[in-house]
């Protein structure tokens, strides 16, 4: 499959969710992309849905760029972009499986399980709770991690 970006990927998400009325903050869009490349490593063979770097911040797993081009919403819902982003229609049907699971959850609730997995804490390993940081959680730790799970 020809790789896509995380941009599309937020987008799509956030179009997705909002058709369904959800309300989605940034962070809860960080973990349900964060999510969204973790179980589509597991389930393809370790081969990433986009290419992109996930940093071990003190509240879980986040994109940078992603998280800066929404940041002036602060904890405000974000906006639902008016059309579906294009994605190969593989990808969408894999995204859709993973928010079927994941999208339920608040953004808090997904930032506590993210706190409980491997590839987040081993990033984090000798860091304080509130500890600032940019190590970067591979995506082979995510790859193994969650496709031990599976």
């Amino acid at each position: 499959m020809s790789k896509v970006n995380a941009s599309s990927v937020a987008e799509y998400i956030l179009w997705k969710l909002g058709e369904y009325g959800d309300v989605v903050t940034n962070l809860k869009l960080q973990k349900l992309l964060y999510y969204t490349q973790a179980w589509y490593l597991a389930l393809n063979d370790g081969k990433p849905l986009f290419t992109a770097q996930f940093q071990a911040w003190v509240h879980g797993p986040v994109h940078p760029s992603t998280y800066h081009h929404y940041k002036k919403h602060g904890r405000n819902p974000l906006p639902v972009p008016e059309y579906e982003p294009i994605l190969p229609t593989r990808a969408k049907d894999q995204i859709d499986v993973i928010l079927d699971v994941f999208a339920k959850y608040t953004g808090w609730e997904l930032e506590y399980m993210t706190h409980h997995e491997d590839p987040w804490r081993d990033a984090r390993e000798g860091l304080g709770a509130l500890d600032r940081s940019t190590q970067v959680i591979p995506d082979e730790a995510m790859w193994k991690y969650y496709s031990n799970l599976n």
